[in-house]
């Protein structure tokens, strides 16, 4: 098993001037010295700097509004964003950009948010908000449940993993051409580009099967984590029994497989480059409003 190591709580600097907490880290990006945070449950995303862990982080707004404190209602009006892509460059984003998606698990949750960034790979605080719907209304046809956790771009294709549950415990990838997908999220007028589907298969975490809940490219195949939470359905959350790392290869078969010393819900992985050589960091979502996220650190055998 690969035990964690603990580096920070993801401790912030309020909109109003005050220090608080990220509770529901769900996907990370680094860049440079910048590592980026959304939350499943904000309107806001988080930006910290990996050389400083006890400055706090700042936020960008994402979207407008408050969302209730009291957690069911919350849990209703909530974005979901489970999931961060770094763009490449283009003439509109010269320095790129980041893409926050929605989980897609209800009407609500059907949105994207796109941050610009700066040449330093800071946020520039230019944010754009685009409707999934019609996307993510085509990618449920092919499946029982759509709740996408994970976002990737590999060999000129963007991949949506979507995790499953107990009732309906198969991952999947849909991927498409990803220059054509941004052209339609640009103009919807634009016609959606063909999905392919590929189901994953994972093992058993402490007897419950294992969902994908964020994923990166490697140069050959990609890199999840994976978690263990006994809940029977997209909406609910169950608690965490267990988690991994799972490498899959171009075909999406999985070939690596190491589980976590400790079943923390890791949601974002992002690699940075570190002394010896790249450094895998993780985030967490402990599920409890209450409970600051962690930033961790964790050494690949391979």
């Amino acid at each position: 098993m690969l035990p964690l190591t603990r580096l920070r709580r993801l401790d912030v600097l309020t909109e109003q001037g005050q220090t608080g907490q990220l509770s529901a880290a769900s996907g990370l990006v680094a860049i440079d010295d910048y590592l980026h945070v959304i939350a499943d449950d904000e309107l806001t995303m988080a930006t910290f700097r990996y050389s400083e862990p006890s400055r706090p982080g700042q936020l960008q707004r994402l979207l407008p509004g408050r969302l209730p404190v009291e957690k069911a209602a919350r849990k209703r009006q909530k974005p979901d964003w489970e999931a961060l892509l770094p763009v490449p460059a283009s003439p509109a984003q010269p320095h790129g950009a980041l893409l926050a998606f929605g989980s897609g698990s209800t009407e609500e949750r059907m949105q994207a948010a796109l941050l610009e960034l700066d040449a330093s790979g800071a946020l520039t605080g230019v944010v754009s908000t685009y409707s999934l719907r019609p996307f993510y209304s085509a990618a449920s046809r092919k499946l029982e449940e759509l709740n996408v956790e994970a976002v990737f771009l590999k060999a000129g294709r963007i991949h949506f993993v979507s995790r499953g549950n107990r009732i309906h415990p198969i991952s999947c990838v849909i991927a498409c051409e990803f220059a054509a997908w941004l052209a339609w999220l640009f103009d919807a007028s634009k016609p959606l580009p063909a999905l392919t589907l590929t189901s994953l298969t994972l093992p058993s975490l402490n007897d419950v099967v294992a969902s994908v809940s964020d994923a990166v490219a490697l140069t050959n195949g990609w890199l999840a984590t994976a978690i263990a939470e006994a809940t029977d359905d997209r909406y609910q959350d169950g608690p965490c029994v267990g988690a991994a790392l799972a490498q899959f290869d171009e075909r999406h078969r999985l070939i690596g497989w190491w589980p976590l010393a400790e079943p923390v819900k890791i949601e974002g992985l992002a690699f940075v480059s570190g002394k010896s050589g790249p450094e895998l960091l993780l985030v967490n979502d402990p599920d409890d409003a209450r409970i600051a996220a962690e930033l961790f650190s964790v050494r690949l055998p391979v």
